[in-house]
């Protein structure tokens, strides 16, 4: 473990006869939620961000009953300002979270698609 820190730990597992596996579900669990070990598993993020995004998801979305295949910046900009009070800077950081996990899609016009 010293010379990899990423090891949190070490289980024998034999899926032929179906040794360990629980053991090895449970300590996966217990290291993906320790925060202090492990701080890139969790993130926190606003919740008027994670709002936006279950909206933004949701059948009832912005692009319910639209015809438009993608929206641009600035109309993301004030669906977070209009409808949950996010300001322009944080609208930004919410648009590139939601890029870096995948939710989001930009292109190469700047407009983004869902």
């Amino acid at each position: 473990r010293r010379l990899h820190p990423n090891i949190v730990d070490i289980i024998a597992v034999d899926s032929k006869i179906n040794i360990g596996i629980v053991d090895l579900k449970k300590r996966m669990v217990v290291a993906a939620l320790n925060k202090d070990k492990l701080p890139r598993t969790i993130t926190e993020v606003p919740i008027n961000f994670a709002n936006m995004l279950d909206y933004l998801k949701s059948d009832n979305g912005l692009m319910k009953g639209s015809s438009d295949f993608s929206l641009t910046y600035e109309e993301f900009a004030a669906l977070a300002s209009l409808k949950f009070s996010i300001d322009n800077e944080s609208a930004f950081i919410a648009k590139e979270l939601f890029c870096f996990w995948g939710r989001l899609f930009e292109l190469s016009n700047g407009d983004l698609v869902l």
